[in-house]
């Protein structure tokens, strides 16, 4: 046994992995199959934007490879329950045999739990900053009834060009009403997003708790939380019928203002 696998806690259930070491796939077997991308190669690329668009690493390997550390429990059942409970959802989400807002409550929550499951693993197994911290991955276990604090989630649907692809960052557009300095805290938020053939959506968490999510009217619907603090803004030119300038539009489209 190696040492250190043996004193290395799951990230979701804080039990010391030991020899029930699994790997999570980040994008669930069904689906790549489902979209037939599963040999699919990838270069991922962490870029800086505070320089340019200057690469920092680049991975190459196959959307199968793309993978996670978990203990065998975690993977097996924990994990393998949200994928049950979301999986005919996103299914008939990315066919357009049902729309978003046509979602009942708990067809939005286990959406948007599955949703936030994958944003954990992607940046657990992705070569990006580790900027989600570790009491997500435990309040996941915890919690089946609610997400943690200041974490929203939201989606669309869309006329893809392309049946999938992903981003992760920081970015935010603020709105400062008060004209207060927005602060380095900005830096411990994420945005992750994803696209599902016809399906967006987008996780998001705000370090700042005093600030509230902005979303844009015709864009973004909520799954969690469905009601709260949510501020509404007017859409920019939203582009629906390519896949990444919409999902980048979404990311980039919700966004945090000051508190009133």
């Amino acid at each position: 046994m190696n040492s250190k696998e043996s004193i290395n806690p799951c990230v979701f259930c804080n039990i010391p992995i030991a020899g029930s070491r699994t790997k999570e796939h980040i994008m669930p077997v069904w689906l790549l199959k489902y979209l037939g991308i599963r040999k699919d190669k990838i270069s991922p690329t962490h870029f800086n934007l505070d320089n340019g668009t200057k690469a920092i690493t680049t991975r190459n390997h196959s959307l199968n490879s793309l993978v996670a550390p978990v203990c065998a429990k975690c993977n097996n059942y924990f994990l393998s329950h949200i994928e049950v409970s979301a999986k005919q959802i996103i299914i008939d989400l990315m066919e357009c045999n049902n729309t978003i807002v046509d979602l009942n409550v708990d067809e939005r929550f286990n959406l948007a739990r599955w949703a936030f499951k994958t944003a954990l693993t992607l940046n657990l197994g992705s070569n990006f900053i580790k900027n989600i911290p570790i009491e997500h991955y435990h309040y996941l276990y915890d919690n089946c009834t609610s997400l943690p604090d200041n974490v929203c989630v939201v989606a669309q649907q869309h006329h893809f060009n392309r049946p999938f692809y992903w981003v992760q960052g920081s970015n935010w557009i603020v709105h400062n009403v008060k004209g207060g300095e927005v602060g380095e805290d900005i830096h411990n938020s994420y945005k992750i997003g994803f696209q599902f053939k016809h399906l967006l959506l987008l996780v998001a968490f705000k370090s700042i708790p005093d600030y509230k999510f902005v979303i844009e009217r015709g864009i973004h619907v909520p799954l969690y939380p469905v009601k709260g603090p949510i501020g509404h803004c007017e859409n920019h030119d939203f582009t629906w019928d390519d896949s990444i300038k919409a999902l980048m539009g979404f990311y980039m489209g919700l966004r945090l203002a000051e508190s009133i």
